[in-house]
């Protein structure tokens, strides 16, 4: 198989290993790599590894099928009724009675009449909640993108410990890669000279 596969997944690891050096830099601590550190490490970093950079890697040894059908694009879900019972091989139904089923509730009344005042009344009182409480956020700052990371290793930990459901666990997985992307660009910065000594008084 091509090595584009590979070669993204270590440049992903290495990302992934600066980023947990910089984390323990911040903190002030020692950088110790365990064996299921690493295994984290490199499961978050294939996770980076782009769908197309798979297929390619398939496609450039031959792998791939030359010929796809229409409907291997189409999902189920995009579909209209007609279509939908005609590739599931269902007959039984006229176009008649399939038309009559998909626009059988287009008259009904899903919401009641809003006057004017209502429709003020309420943007008032939204906008009137939104200042309460956002006076109340001002008091309290928000965590760190540091103590976010540190959080988001905790449960990655968790999770890789716990019987936790697989698709939990996948959506715990974007969230994740969010705060990694947030704590890449809060690193991304040049900092002044100054910044790398220590001020005596």
């Amino acid at each position: 198989m091509d090595q584009g596969v590979i070669r993204s997944l270590k440049c992903h690891y290495r990302k992934q290993l600066i980023l947990r050096i910089l984390e323990c830099y911040d903190k002030n601590k020692d950088c110790d790599i365990s064996l299921p550190d690493a295994v984290v490490l490199v499961e978050k970093s294939w996770r980076w590894v782009r769908e197309s950079t798979i297929r390619n890697c398939f496609s450039h040894v031959g792998l791939t099928k030359t010929q796809q059908t229409e409907d291997d694009g189409e999902e189920d879900g995009n579909l209209s009724l007609s279509k939908w019972l005609e590739k599931h091989g269902v007959n039984n139904f006229s176009q008649n009675e399939i038309e009559h089923f998909e626009c059988c509730d287009d008259d009904v009344i899903t919401s009641g009449e809003v006057s004017e005042e209502d429709i003020v009344a309420i943007v008032n009182e939204k906008r009137n909640s939104i200042v309460h409480s956002s006076s109340d956020m001002e008091d309290e700052p928000g965590p760190s993108i540091a103590d976010t990371k540190a959080a988001a290793n905790v449960l990655n930990n968790f999770f890789a410990t716990g019987n936790i459901e697989e698709h939990v666990v996948d959506l715990f997985k974007i969230v994740d890669k969010k705060i990694d992307e947030l704590y890449i660009k809060s690193k991304t910065f040049q900092p002044k000279i100054t910044s790398f000594f220590n001020v005596v008084d």
